[in-house]
């Protein structure tokens, strides 16, 4: 491993602990036990007291890259190609600011994954380097990690990124504005540290995935996730973070956040009806239990697997199947960070009439983490 490499992990341990909770002090390696199902957060989960933001957040100025210690552009998305062949996809680049930072750099680690429900398979690649610091203040973001890229700015986006047998190149459109989380786009991250986190909850999709060659034209919708902020994350229990687009033109996010110790720091999540006003939902309002338990046959990780998802007031009554179990990430090369992050269905009800869907769950805290501690926040 060259001296380069060596920095960058030293950069990044801390950094990816955003999406495991890790330290990044080494430490033994924990034994994972099972995780407990989750309740409605209303049980357990404090009421979420959101802070002031240092300054209001400002869109589409925000979308370009800041000169905070951690922030990520986040992309995932359910594809389909002629002949009803589905997938769905992962794309996202950290930005990580560290002593290198003074001289111009930043590290950068970046995650791309592909399910591929025609063959039942899910790959995954990781990348990680120095660079030069983006411009502060410029018009959207341009971001590369060695051939992969993703450009965008004010909702008008392009990615490209490929691994083993699969290239994807999309162009994405928002459908709707963008929506702040929480009450003003300022939200709770781990306990006393707080981010800035907005999202493009339904983004079209059209361009080519290319599968062993043959390339194959996809159509469908994507969801994107901006966060960052004066946080760390450091000795965060971790999240289970939940993107739903529903056939109804609605999407709703939930994010329920433990600390170190297992306890629930927070549960909250914003509703965007069809017509792209969204809602804050407060714990009170969530109802999330957990349907069973998967176990890694790779890494023996214990996951939380199969959910309902009740909300009273807009008579939801959900239930959330992943598409594919092996959706496990273990980015151990890059970040020492192991979680599960997949593509899964709806089905369920609102106001009793049938209601379908795609999702996205991530889940992070769950899996024993290699000794070299090193992935994102809430979500």
């Amino acid at each position: 491993m060259s001296p380069v490499s060596l920095s960058l992990l030293g950069i990044l341990a801390l950094f990816l602990s955003a999406c495991a909770g890790s330290s990044s002090t080494p430490q033994p390696t924990p034994t994972s036990a099972p995780p407990t199902p989750t309740p409605s957060p209303t049980a357990e989960a404090p009421a979420v007291v959101f802070s002031t933001p240092p300054r209001p957040l400002q869109l589409p100025q925000d979308d370009a890259p800041h000169r905070d210690p951690l922030e990520w552009w986040y992309y995932t998305g359910h594809l389909e190609a002629d002949g009803g062949r589905r997938y769905g996809f992962e794309f996202v680049i950290f930005q990580r600011l560290g002593q290198q930072s003074q001289n111009g750099a930043a590290g950068y680690v970046g995650h791309f994954a592909i399910t591929d429900l025609v063959r039942n398979r899910f790959v995954l690649a990781e990348k990680l380097n120095l660079a030069p610091l983006p411009e502060e203040g410029g018009r959207g973001f341009a971001l590369t990690l060695d051939g992969w890229s993703m450009t965008g700015f004010d909702g008008q986006d392009r990615i490209t990124a490929d691994l083993e047998g699969y290239r994807l190149d999309l162009s994405l459109k928002a459908a709707k504005p963008p929506v702040a989380h929480g009450t003003t786009g300022y939200i709770i991250v781990a306990e006393k540290e707080n981010s800035y986190y907005y999202s493009r909850t339904r983004m079209q999709a059209t361009g080519t995935l290319t599968v062993e060659g043959e390339a194959v034209p996809v159509r469908g919708l994507a969801w994107f996730d901006h966060q960052w902020g004066q946080m760390t994350l450091a000795g965060s229990g971790g999240w289970d973070w939940f993107a739903l687009t529903l056939e109804d033109g609605t999407e709703v996010m939930i994010s329920i956040i433990r600390a170190a110790d297992g306890r629930r720091v927070a549960a909250y999540g914003t509703l965007v009806d069809a017509q792209g006003t969204a809602q804050h939902l407060p714990a009170e309002d969530l109802r999330v239990q957990n349907n069973g338990i998967w176990i890694s046959p790779k890494t023996g990780a214990k996951y939380p697997m199969g959910w309902t998802v009740v909300l009273p007031k807009q008579g939801l009554d959900l239930t959330i199947t992943p598409d594919l179990m092996q959706q496990e990430l273990d980015t151990s090369a890059s970040t020492g960070v192991i979680y599960w992050e997949g593509k899964a269905t709806v089905r369920g009800f609102q106001q009793g009439i049938p209601m379908g869907g795609m999702a996205y769950v991530e889940l992070t805290g769950y899996a024993p983490q290699p000794a070299r501690q090193g992935s994102r926040s809430a979500p």
